[in-house]
């Protein structure tokens, strides 16, 4: 025989001895483990994603919170400089003497004059207004907003 189908022989005889399901069950096997891994992975990044949005969001609320304590803070203070404005104004008037208390006005009597006997004059009936003068006049409106 000669020397290349020796080997071409020799060839198909190591290739027989090959186990090539258990290369390709060891490929499956690691296609497997490398498909769990980035499963792995992704679920940690999904859920390292969703603790920074947590984080945010309290963030932004506690941040929300102080702007509005700030603001009733303000509020109050506000407050109570007008209701210390008020009490002052009111004290530095009770102290001058001038108290917020109407001062009496003098109601003018009328004396009766006597008047000279009127004789009564008969009454006259009011003519109804003519056509012209109702379509002359305007409907009353009313705005109901």
């Amino acid at each position: 025989m000669p020397l290349p189908v020796v080997m071409l022989v020799a060839a198909m005889m190591l290739g027989g001895c090959e186990r090539a399901p258990a290369g390709d069950y060891d490929t499956a096997r690691l296609d497997a483990a490398d498909r769990a891994d980035r499963a792995r992975q992704e679920k940690a990044a999904q859920a390292m994603v969703a603790e920074t949005q947590d984080a945010v969001r309290w963030k932004m609320m506690a941040a929300r919170i102080d702007a509005l304590e700030r603001e009733v803070a303000a509020l109050r203070d506000t407050r109570q400089m007008l209701d210390a404005t008020l009490v002052a104004d009111r004290l530095a008037r009770v102290e001058a003497g001038v108290v917020d208390k109407p001062e009496p006005v003098p109601v003018p009597v009328a004396t009766p004059t006597p008047r000279p006997p009127v004789a009564r004059a008969v009454p006259v009936a009011k003519a109804s207004p003519t056509p012209a003068k109702r379509a002359a006049r305007k409907p009353l409106e009313l705005d109901l907003r």
